[in-house]
């Protein structure tokens, strides 16, 4: 009686023959692990992994395909950037760039600052404005919390900054292309 075989041994079977180059094995591992590093992007945005880690996913690259990994791993950061991550982001890129930070990555950092700077001392001075107008009204007490970052200025302030990152994001992305493509 003829015996019955899975799918998969009738495949192995029928491809046992073919073997792949060492080319194509070195092609396939470069695939793999630039198949990682979306996640491992977003894990260290996240916090589950350090910076240490992220870093190191470049020594799996060979010598010749560590600067593409790196650029690879820059362009992922990139695209991600928003406000609350930029500090971590900035970070990475110094790590990766071996503290030889692209001028582009001085500007944002630069940015950045100054949006910290001016948003502390709009948000103190919308909390002190605020708290006055409360003991003018004679309302005081712990039943309300002022939340600066909700009010129509911080958002305005906010906007300003997203447009101006959001800007620098898109012109870091199209010189990275077209570094990436040359």
């Amino acid at each position: 009686m003829a015996e019955i075989k899975s799918t998969l041994e009738l495949a192995l079977e029928r491809t046992k023959h073919l073997v792949m180059s060492d080319d194509e094995k070195k092609q396939m591992k470069l695939e793999e692990s630039l198949e990682k590093l979306p996640g491992k992007v977003q894990q260290y945005l996240d916090g589950t992994i350090k910076l240490d880690n992220l870093v190191q996913i470049i020594e799996e690259f060979s010598d010749d395909e560590k600067q593409f990994a790196r650029k690879r791993l820059v362009k992922l950061l990139l695209e991600r950037l928003e406000l609350s991550s930029v500090e971590k982001i900035l970070q990475a890129v110094e790590k990766i760039f071996d503290r030889n930070v692209p001028d582009n990555f001085v500007e944002m950092e630069k940015m950045y600052k100054q949006f910290l700077i001016e948003s502390t001392t709009l948000k103190k001075n919308i909390y002190n404005d605020v708290q006055k107008r409360l003991v003018s009204k004679s309302i005081d007490g712990d039943g309300f919390e002022i939340i600066p970052e909700r009010s129509p200025e911080f958002q305005s302030l906010k906007l300003k900054y997203e447009k101006k990152l959001e800007s620098m994001r898109s012109q870091f992305l199209e010189k990275l292309k077209d570094d990436l493509f040359n």
